[in-house]
């Protein structure tokens, strides 16, 4: 009989014989957490092989051996696929951060001891797109009027939770918690409600989306997806949000492309910043990993620092 301590050595991976960053990366697609999960639709996975092809093009097909992978040359190879692509440095932290998580999957199976330092570009700090709570309510009221009910149910409870996308689309019927005084939302903690940052929360529900969710769940079983199939597909949400956003730009002038899905989440940190929530509990509430993410919020709301115009 094995020993319990083979028994645990036996569920990790063996050591395989990872030379070059082609073969790290296929380590990491077979062993990374998110990039190893066998689904139909799976973003982060689809974009890391994407940035690995076009790595792969630029080299002209050559394998870069690990022990090249200094700091100046991941800088160098980035800049120039950044030129050629055209890429912004957003796009180009993304590529950077396939090539990270690539190492860091190696590190964590012992497969190397350590790993080059991955600078990123800066990115300057600039406007957070939002909705007025009036504007959500208009958006809302032109979806129905155009006998998209569904989509308003999605829009109005995006903004009203703050989840991501991907959060909402993977909501079922359990996650839904009505036995304390304050409904909430479990978001995560399952492997098929895993969140960006892999993270567990609760999420109170707000009171104006109560008759809404008592709609949908009515009749529903506990695994069923809140939304269902048809929304569960994020290109079409997209579009569709972004046909009734076309109506919304005709009657007011400050709704512009730059007002995605994502911009219902944004709002709903700004509307939480703007009522008084302390900061710490925007971000548990929203999940992020930092801060400093939450913190853009308070610039959208910084009407004491507007208002001293009229202090002279």
């Amino acid at each position: 009989m094995a020993s319990k301590l083979q028994s645990y050595l036996d569920k990790k991976p063996a050591k395989a014989a990872v030379k070059n960053l082609d073969q790290a990366f296929e380590f990491a697609c077979a062993n990374h957490p998110v990039w190893s999960l066998t689904r139909e639709k799976n973003t982060q996975a689809e974009n890391a092989r994407r940035h690995h092809k076009q790595l792969q093009t630029h080299m002209e097909g050559e394998p870069i051996p690990l022990k090249a992978m200094t700091t100046k040359l991941i800088k160098d190879f980035t800049e120039d696929i950044k030129d050629e692509l055209e890429w912004t440095d957003n796009s180009a932290n993304k590529f950077l951060s396939t090539i990270s998580t690539t190492f860091k999957c190696l590190l964590r199976y012992d497969l190397i001891t350590e790993m080059p330092v991955i600078l990123r570009y800066g990115t300057p700090e600039g406007r957070t797109e939002w909705f007025t709570q009036q504007q959500i309510d208009h958006f809302c009221q032109l979806a129905n009027n155009h006998g998209r009910t569904e989509l308003a149910d999605l829009i109005l409870f995006a903004a009203y939770t703050g989840l991501r996308q991907g959060e909402i689309r993977k909501l079922r019927a359990w996650d839904f918690d009505f036995r304390m005084e304050q409904p909430f939302i479990h978001v995560g903690g399952t492997p098929e409600s895993r969140t960006k940052t892999n993270n567990y929360r609760q999420v109170g529900l707000n009171d104006r989306l109560l008759p809404m969710v008592h709609r949908i769940l009515d009749g529903a079983n506990p695994s069923d997806l809140v939304f269902g199939d048809y929304w569960f597909n994020r290109q079409r949400i997209s579009r569709e949000f972004n046909n009734i956003r076309g109506f919304m730009m005709y009657e007011d002038d400050t709704i512009t492309k730059g007002h995605v899905f994502h911009t219902l989440r944004h709002s709903y940190g700004t509307w939480q910043i703007a009522a008084g929530t302390p900061v710490m509990h925007v971000k548990q509430t929203m999940g992020h990993s930092n801060v400093k993410t939450t913190e853009r919020y308070v610039h959208n709301t910084m009407a004491a620092v507007v208002n001293c115009a009229n202090a002279i």
